[in-house]
């Protein structure tokens, strides 16, 4: 299966995955975001960002982990669209962030963030090498017509500090 999975994925990401190193089978989303967690929070003081509005179940996986919650918000604008507020984003993150949980198509919004958004959003990270980025992929098949996915872990040097879920449901 995992091999199977990387023949999949690899053209997505450009590169090609190792089945053996780089994909891990769990028992959907929810169970492996909750693994994930699982390994990256260690204390009280870890603080995991959360994107507001966000999929309800990241806020109880995150306490589940025993993290400290942080929110930064999408603001919808005069076009129609969420946008996410950068400078709240760079007011939040600090030296206990261990990582933000990301998903696009964004659920519940919908929104599906640019490249250019995401490079941004790299650009951020950046000052903050020690943060993860969950990205929830679950729904890369379901992007709507005229917005192209883009997987973050493809931007710049985020592959080796990116978690990227995908799943046939959560």
């Amino acid at each position: 299966a995992r091999e199977v999975l990387a023949e999949l994925y690899s053209p997505s990401f450009g590169k090609e995955i190792n089945p053996e190193r780089e994909i891990l089978i769990s028992n959907g989303a929810n169970g492996c975001m909750t693994a994930v967690l699982g390994s990256l929070i260690h204390s009280k003081s870890d603080e995991i960002i959360l994107i507001e509005p966000f999929f309800p179940q990241y806020f109880s996986q995150s306490q589940f982990a025993g993290a400290t919650i942080k929110t930064v918000p999408l603001i919808p604008s005069d076009d129609n669209q969420w946008h996410l507020d950068l400078d709240a984003l760079k007011e939040t993150l600090n030296e206990n962030t261990k990582c933000i949980i990301m998903n696009t198509p964004h659920n519940p919004t919908g929104k599906v963030f640019t490249k250019e958004e995401l490079q941004e959003i790299s650009d951020i990270l950046e000052e903050y090498p020690h943060v993860y980025v969950i990205n929830d992929d679950v729904y890369y098949f379901l992007t709507f017509e005229g917005h192209e996915h883009h997987i973050f872990a493809t931007l710049g040097d985020n592959w080796k500090k990116t978690i990227t879920i995908f799943s046939g449901g959560k």
